[in-house]
């Protein structure tokens, strides 16, 4: 527990305060979490190191291929001879390396997890960001909406690096973290956005927040209590007036009860036979519902619900229901969870001349800009 403590502090210090040589902190992202086998090529030269040996195992070069597989008690690479558990792939030079051809910078760490391949890019932050930003906003927004984004992801990766001191990865590269597509999901304009906001993030007490974000708010964030439990200051519900041009803003869907049912069928609810809201909050979003089986009512969380039935139908919780003849229909308001920084909502300061700074202490209030080292 204490060298828990202690390591937690020294990354914590570390983000705060930098290095005289203005290294960035490494970020670790789970690219693939149970791959029965890898592919590993590069652009170039590179080797594959197992630990405990003091050479490469194997080298190569742009004509390399390599496929790593989980053996009995180790890695296999093209033979019969087992590594242990992990292997670690370096590019050397200016060389990029493939997993299953696509690139990333950084190193590679292939670890067996019983008989799969956790496979983990380690990268640099701000390469991390320049692999996470076109999936997660428009590069062609004007460039303060996507300054806003920069420092938010930025904030939100180092955030997630401090709550899993420890483990093996800090974020994985799906919506579950942030979607990172490594060199292939770069944008120069993005790119831009970075570097001219290089080592900002958003801290509360001293410490990286939990920057969440999403599509669009519908005219009002959420506070996080509503939506995942816990009170941070910095994730209270703001009014915003600046994401009617999103076309999610409005919504509409219908679903049977059937489809309703087989989407709640593993929360244990069997045939629903009605859906009714027993709790909103403040910002007319569901907080709970009662949901009816031939067994009784089950109290369900809106977000829970959502969750279910996919959140690419029900895109919020901000919705009305009407139930008749055995369908359910849905009319809501914006896309996302609804906490944190609405991303429509920045494109629409932008394009109001409110700089990336404002638009960040409008929609996470109570946190400071501040750059995470000395640089």
């Amino acid at each position: 527990m204490k060298k828990t403590l202690l390591l937690f502090l020294m990354i914590a210090c570390f983000i705060l305060t930098g290095f005289r040589d203005s290294s960035d902190p490494k970020i670790r992202v789970a690219i693939l979490l149970d791959a029965s086998s890898v592919k590993i090529s590069a652009t170039g030269r590179f080797k594959i190191f197992a630990p405990g040996k003091l050479e490469a195992v194997a080298t190569g070069d742009e004509s390399s291929i390599y496929m790593i597989q989980s053996g009995l008690f180790g890695l296999k690479m093209d033979g019969p001879e087992e590594y242990g558990n992990i292997l670690e792939v370096k590019p050397l030079g200016d060389s990029f390396i493939r997993v299953n051809n696509r690139t990333y910078r950084g190193e590679i760490e292939v670890r067996k997890r019983n008989d799969t391949l956790l496979v983990i890019n380690e990268v640099d932050l701000e390469e991390y960001l320049y692999g996470v930003m076109k999936h997660e906003i428009s590069p062609a927004w004007p460039l303060e909406a996507v300054k806003a984004q920069a420092v938010a992801a930025r904030s939100f990766a180092l955030n997630k690096k401090l709550g899993n001191v420890g483990k093996p990865y800090d974020l994985c590269a799906t919506i579950t973290s942030q979607v990172y597509g490594g060199l292939s999901g770069e944008d120069p304009r993005s790119n831009e956005a970075i570097d001219e906001t290089r080592g900002e993030i958003l801290t509360y007490e001293e410490r990286p927040i939990a920057a969440y974000y999403h599509a669009t708010c519908g005219g009002e964030t959420e506070d996080v209590e509503n939506v995942w439990g816990g009170r941070l200051p910095y994730l209270k519900s703001v009014r915003c007036r600046y994401c009617k041009d999103s076309p999610h803003y409005e919504w509409e869907e219908k679903l049977s009860l059937l489809e309703i049912s087989n989407a709640l069928g593993h929360k244990g609810i069997s045939e629903v036979e009605s859906i009714e809201i027993y709790e909103r909050s403040d910002t007319g979003r569901i907080v709970k519902l009662v949901v009816e089986d031939e067994f009784g009512k089950h109290i369900i969380s809106g977000n829970q619900f959502r969750m279910a039935l996919g959140p690419n139908l029900i895109r919020s919780t901000l919705f009305k229901i009407k139930e008749k003849r055995g369908r359910v229909e849905f009319k809501g308001k914006g896309w996302g969870h609804g906490v944190g920084m609405c991303q429509w909502g920045t494109k629409g300061m932008a394009e109001r001349d409110f700089s990336y700074k404002e638009i960040l202490k409008h929609y996470y209030s109570n946190a400071e800009i501040r750059k995470m080292d000395n640089r």
